[in-house]
């Protein structure tokens, strides 16, 4: 669900909606979502979410080869710029280039090609994981938010994929199971 107008134009707002990346069916928009996950750290989720969309804006694009090829200082100083993008716009920036050089080298670029042809649970966990800024409860998060919210086919390998630790995901997707999970862990 997102507004009709999007981020400013190269800002943030505290009134975006929690999940504004609506496709990742092209280049642009699984880069923003890959980004998403790796920005989702010390700040609010929909700030996290925002932050690719306003990088894009800034930069012109998301880019994965041109990003990956931009002096670190211009990457920088895109993150840093007043509305800043997150509250560590130099580690994210290192992220950011790092997720870009390894999706080009690894991915041709797309960060579609992660998750497509279809693959196991575990083989899409360790595939996130191998970007810097993601660990296995990011990795988790971007699997569940695959499936769930884009419909991303993921082969059953017998890996459980457990977001129950994460109580945003759960009120969202699952408010009456997080209901009673709350009131479970108050006991």
């Amino acid at each position: 669900m997102t507004s009709s107008r999007g981020p400013r134009k190269g800002g943030l707002s505290r009134n975006e909606p929690h999940f504004p990346i609506e496709r990742i069916d092209d280049r642009a928009g699984s880069c923003a979502f890959l980004l998403g996950v790796i920005f989702n750290q010390g700040e609010s989720a929909s700030r996290a979410w925002a932050a690719p969309l306003a990088l894009g804006a800034r930069l012109g694009a998301l880019d994965p080869p041109k990003i990956s090829a931009l002096p670190f200082g211009v990457l920088e100083q895109a993150m840093r710029a007043p509305p800043a993008l997150h509250r560590f716009p130099s580690r994210m920036a290192a992220y950011v280039q790092d997720c870009c050089s390894r999706l080009t080298d690894l991915y041709g670029g797309d960060a579609r090609r992660i998750w497509s042809p279809p693959r196991s649970a575990g083989d899409l966990l360790d595939a996130l994981k191998g970007f810097a800024g993601i660990g296995s409860h990011k990795a988790r998060i971007a699997v569940f938010l695959l499936t769930v919210q884009f419909g991303v086919v993921v082969l059953d390998d017998g890996t459980i994929v457990s977001v129950a630790e994460c109580p945003g995901l759960c009120e969202q997707f699952f408010p009456l199971d997080s209901a009673i999970l709350l009131e479970a862990r108050a006991r």
